[in-house]
């Protein structure tokens, strides 16, 4: 079941994404860990930071995708709250 307001949202953002990519405007993309930096203090950020740098920073030449932190069986104390799930 999918959530409506959810969907709208997303179209929301991708409608903006597109009206900035038509104005010439570059499209940031942040990684997880650059995105803790600028709201040091959220838990769910923290969380997908580290995450992501235990999945690799995708330093070792392979892209960090949600598969990949969906499909972990890493034993640690934050599995159970990890993104993606």
């Amino acid at each position: 079941m999918t959530n409506p307001k959810l969907n709208k949202a997303l179209e929301a953002a991708h409608a903006k994404r597109q009206e900035m990519k038509e104005r010439g405007e570059k499209v940031e993309r942040l990684t997880p860990r650059e995105k803790l930096a600028k709201k040091p203090t959220s838990y769910s950020l923290a969380i997908a930071a580290k995450c992501w740098e235990c999945a690799g920073n995708g330093e070792d030449g392979n892209k960090v995708t949600r598969e990949t932190i969906e499909m972990c069986t890493v034993d640690c104390a934050l599995h159970a709250f990890r993104p993606y799930k």
